[in-house]
């Protein structure tokens, strides 16, 4: 007996609405090394970075297609287990607020809690001190504030999504580490290597993405703004894992990962294994690919679908009024401008209830002192530094006034 053709066509249509609803296409976003922690701060203040943070959720909110959601690889605060780690400046621009101890994926970029952000910590999160690189594994801030600090995986429709500590700076003597600029990570246990081990073949059938902070694998690549990068990276190594490296190398091969999404260098980057330079979407093993600082800009938006999964190239976010972000704090309000150009940053205090007698101390990430000036602080008045002998980087700005300090993160580039 012969089928009625629209009985057929129905049945096709079922079909093709089967496969659609399994293999749908669907984006997500790639962001790494926030840095939030001005530690001369008080954590009610406008963090520069948490203030960067936003505009670049914001950003996030306005993509079309919408992002299903967002990876966040590591170095989420600058100094995550020194005092409270900072982390209230980025959270109290996800949703639910004032959430505590969270769990993988509780927060959302969307008052709606449509877009789920999941995050790793990366070796800054792991810094206990501003004076000098001391580590705390136990990630105490980050457990309460952000996330349980171990791994996890997320399925979301053909995708699986690896989420892996890549541990704290593990640091060696420069005779034997000749680039103290991109430490290496302690790298993954043999616990971790089986869990990745086990997952990865049970979902065999799937596309495979492995986030991390630190690159397996390393290169030059460019800057957040596309120019090249001034990075000095040694070797495939230099800034990658210690523990376990090889053998996550030869799971990503034998498991056929598609990507591994990773920061540190604060540059965008897309190699093979062997450290050679590929397109976004070679097709020829697993890409190690890196997403400049978001600090800088940096972010990048990747597509999975039923046959690849798709890099977008970097993208760069132009940040909107931030050199004149103003905050006030005890007596004193004043706003920051830099002009690279000169070489030189300008504090104009805005509000001050009486003149003051005040240093004005610029101290690099070490907390170290870089720069003092003997100021009289009136309201208006306008004073510059000269930053032109100091190398580019972060630095805090602090003005102590009394008990209070008032601070300010600044970028000198």
């Amino acid at each position: 007996m012969r089928t009625p053709k629209n009985l057929i066509a129905a049945l096709l249509l079922l079909q093709l609405l089967f496969f659609t609803n399994v293999f749908s296409q669907f984006t997500f976003v790639h962001i790494s090394d926030i840095h939030v922690a001005n530690t001369s701060s008080p954590i009610n203040s406008p963090d520069i970075d948490g203030v960067k943070f936003k505009q670049m959720l914001d950003k996030i909110n306005s993509l079309l297609p919408k992002p299903a959601f967002v990876v966040a690889s590591g170095d989420i605060s600058n100094v995550g287990s020194y005092g409270d780690g900072m982390y209230g400046v980025l959270t109290q621009y996800l949703y639910p607020q004032n959430v505590t101890n969270p769990q993988y994926g509780d927060y959302y970029i969307d008052a709606a809690q449509t877009i789920p952000i999941y995050i790793v910590p990366g070796n800054h999160d792991y810094f206990s001190s501003t004076l000098f690189i001391a580590s705390d594994p136990g990630l105490v801030n980050y457990s309460t504030d952000v996330a349980p600090p171990s791994d996890f995986m997320i399925t979301y429709q053909n995708a699986v999504i690896f989420f892996l500590l890549s541990g704290y700076d593990q640091f060696r003597p420069i005779w034997i580490d000749t680039d103290l600029s991109n430490p290496e990570g302690s790298g993954i246990s043999n616990v971790q290597c089986n869990f990745l081990r086990t997952n990865l073949y049970q979902n065999n059938n799937k596309k495979k993405i492995i986030v991390m902070h630190h690159p397996p694998v390393n290169a030059v690549g460019t800057n957040a703004d596309g120019t090249p990068s001034t990075s000095s990276i040694v070797d495939a190594l230099d800034g990658s894992i210690m523990n376990n490296r090889d053998v996550l190398l030869n799971l990503c091969d034998s498991a056929q990962v598609d990507m591994v999404l990773a920061g540190h260098v604060h540059q965008n980057l897309v190699v093979d294994r062997n450290a050679t330079l590929v397109d976004e979407n070679y097709a020829g093993g697993t890409r190690f690919i890196q997403t400049a600082a978001s600090m800088y800009g940096g972010y990048r938006v990747i597509t999975v679908d039923s046959s690849f999964v798709w890099a977008g190239d970097p993208q760069l976010l132009t940040f909107a009024g931030i050199s004149a972000y103003d905050i006030e704090n005890g007596e004193i309000s004043f706003s920051v401008t830099s002009d690279p150009a000169s070489h030189s940053i300008t504090v104009h205090c805005l509000s001050v209830e009486n003149d003051v007698n005040a240093e004005i101390l610029l101290l690099n990430m070490a907390g170290q002192e870089v720069l003092s000036q003997n100021e009289t602080i009136r309201s208006g008045k306008k004073i510059t530094l000269s930053t032109s002998t100091l190398p580019k980087g972060v630095y805090f700005l602090s003005i102590p006034q009394g008990t209070v300090i008032v601070g300010r993160k600044i970028l000198i580039y």
